[in-house]
């Protein structure tokens, strides 16, 4: 879990600001995520986890966001409806993709991002 994660500020108008205990909860699967693709053993299982997918179960995400386990299924049912994470449930664990995960999270710096830095740092310079 080393690195960065990117956060967009259109977030401000996206019904997940409006309660702070879901935008916790979704920086909180954005941090998990995997940045690149893993297999985890579950037992005796090897399940591949993808880029943007992270595996946890709602016991453990209802411990570490502080949400009841009822609150946290609601909110993954939030999630899905509003095509933000597929979320797949077994019986001892539940792994959450986030949809466009890559499109928010890319490697590297976008051609606009690298010419607005260069040129902030030029005008830092200048001064």
């Amino acid at each position: 879990m080393n690195g960065w994660i990117k956060l967009h500020r259109k977030i401000e108008k996206h019904w997940i600001w409006q309660r702070p205990d879901f935008l916790r909860a979704w920086i909180y699967i954005i941090i998990r995520c995997n940045h690149e693709t893993n297999n985890v053993l579950i037992g005796s299982h090897l399940e591949t986890v993808e880029r943007g997918e992270f595996i946890t179960s709602i016991s453990k995400f209802s411990r570490a966001i502080g949400l009841s386990p009822k609150q946290v299924r609601n909110f993954f049912t939030m999630l899905e409806n509003d095509s933000m994470a597929v979320i797949v449930g077994e019986s001892k664990w539940t792994k959450i993709s986030v949809i466009n995960y890559d499109t928010y999270q890319e490697i590297g710096q976008t051609k606009g991002t690298e010419r607005a830095n260069k040129g902030q740092t030029k005008g830092n310079r200048q001064e």
